[in-house]
C-alpha cells in the first residue's frame, strides 16, 4: 500500500526553470507516489514514469477535486492539484497527500476560492 501520494500540478506547470535531470538529481524516491490523470484514467507512478507527462505540460490541464469526475468521464489528461490528489487518495485508501503549495484565495479580481482549501481529506 502507498503511504502517501504527491500532487503533480507543480511538477507539470511550475518549476519550469528546472530540467528533468535537475529534479532527478535531488528526488529521493523510486516508488510510485505521483498521481495524475491520463486519457481519463488515474495513474500512479514514479518520477521516471511521470517525466514524459511533464514534458507534455502544454497539453495537460490542472485537475482539482471539482473537475476530477468530469476529467475521468471525458477522457482528458491532466496534472492533479492538491485537492484532486486528495480525492484520488481518499478513493484508494491512501492516508496522506503531499503538496508543494496549496491554492487559496488570490488577489486577482473575480478569482474564486480554490478547491484545494475546502478539499480537506479526513482519512480513509
Amino acid at each position: 500500500m502507498h503511504e502517501f501520494l504527491m500532487e503533480t500540478a507543480l511538477l507539470t506547470h511550475g518549476l519550469v526553470s528546472l530540467s528533468d535531470q535537475d529534479i532527478l538529481n535531488v528526488w529521493p524516491w523510486e516508488t510510485k507516489l505521483l498521481a495524475w490523470v491520463e486519457e481519463g484514467s488515474v495513474r500512479l507512478g514514479s518520477l521516471r514514469d511521470y517525466l514524459p507527462i511533464r514534458n507534455r505540460s502544454k497539453e495537460m490541464i490542472r485537475i482539482d477535486r471539482d473537475t476530477l469526475s468530469t476529467a475521468l468521464s471525458e477522457g482528458v489528461s491532466g496534472a492533479l492539484t492538491a485537492s484532486g490528489t486528495m480525492a484520488v487518495a481518499q478513493n484508494k485508501g491512501i492516508p496522506l497527500v503531499v503538496t508543494a503549495g496549496m491554492g487559496g484565495i488570490g488577489d486577482i479580481e473575480g478569482e474564486e476560492l480554490c478547491p484545494d482549501l475546502p478539499g480537506n481529506y479526513t482519512g480513509a
